[in-house]
């Protein structure tokens, strides 16, 4: 199943609960975003709002840079 079939159904008034390890799908796909470090939420909301370079390279513990994405609304997270 595609993430754009999955976002469809999602706006015909289904929930819809994922488990993505690549921010970007979350950032592009999700309304609300949830942060997880070792169980425990240290972040929950809008992904332009939870997902921080900050944030991540404390979750991740590895440089992370986050910036506007260039060709849609939304952060773009970097490695690095």
């Amino acid at each position: 199943m595609s993430m754009e079939l999955i976002r469809r159904q999602s706006r015909d008034d289904t929930i819809v609960i994922a488990v993505l390890h690549d921010l970007n799908l979350a950032a592009k796909y999700s309304d609300r975003t949830v942060v997880l470090s070792q169980g425990t939420v240290v972040a929950d909301g809008p992904p332009s709002e939870v997902l921080t370079s900050d944030l991540l390279t404390g979750v991740y513990r590895h440089p992370m840079t986050v910036v506007p994405h260039p060709l849609r609304p939304g952060p773009l997270v970097l490695v690095g």
